[in-house]
């Protein structure tokens, strides 16, 4: 995230699909990012995989905009570079 961040980007896309992946981590880690960078850019994120609670419960930031699907997260990107944030 920092390395996408440097780029200045309009949106980042995150897509994490993982069978073993722990989804509350990985949404922690975004927390946790968004935070200490204090970025305001967007980010779009798929997160799919093992939990202990679902990475909505943990996302708390309006920077962070959860997908259900890849097609979901592709049209909420595109919304927001067209100005939809």
């Amino acid at each position: 995230m920092h390395i996408l961040l440097e780029s200045k980007p309009e949106v980042i896309l995150v897509n994490i699909f993982g069978g073993i992946t722990k989804a509350d981590t990985v949404a922690e880690g975004m927390q946790r990012v968004i935070d200490e960078t204090h970025t305001n850019i967007p980010v779009v994120a798929r997160v799919k995989g093992v939990y202990t609670r679902s990475p909505e419960e943990i996302i708390d930031t309006n920077h962070i905009h959860m997908a259900n699907t890849l097609p979901e997260a592709v049209q909420k990107v595109v919304e927001l570079v067209k100005g939809g944030r």
